[in-house]
């Protein structure tokens, strides 16, 4: 196995393959400073921040992207207009325009955006 499998010695085999199974396709986190970026929303409806140890995910909500997603459907889409006065209408439009719900996953976090505009996303300079 690879040098982030440990080797189980002390579980039972079926527990053993799947845990090895798991964590062949994982790498360990290794921080970058070239790498950083800025995202910056210019407005949001709202975004919230959760420990990403105890997010529970829906297999429901369609997503796209890796670290940083976009939602087609999330409950937290369904949950925006009790918590806010935004609002669909019945032609379909939006106020105040259409909704996107972003997720950007971090290694401790998971940060959702909820917005109207895109944000802007821009490398980080060297120091």
């Amino acid at each position: 196995m690879g040098a982030n499998v440990p080797d189980f010695s002390d579980t039972d085999e079926a527990a053993k393959k799947s845990l090895q199974e798991i964590l062949a396709k994982t790498r360990p986190i290794e921080i970058n400073a070239r790498r950083q970026y800025e995202i910056c929303f210019q407005s949001y409806i709202l975004y919230q921040i959760r420990n990403e140890s105890f997010c529970s995910f829906d297999p429901k909500e369609i997503r796209h992207g890796r670290y940083l997603m976009t939602f087609e459907g999330s409950k937290l889409l369904s949950y925006l207009s009790g918590v806010t006065d935004v609002g669909q209408f019945g032609d379909g439009s939006f106020y105040p325009g259409k909704w996107t719900h972003y997720g950007i996953y971090t290694q401790n976090h998971v940060i959702d955006v909820i917005s109207h505009i895109p944000p802007v996303i821009s490398a980080c300079e060297e120091e």
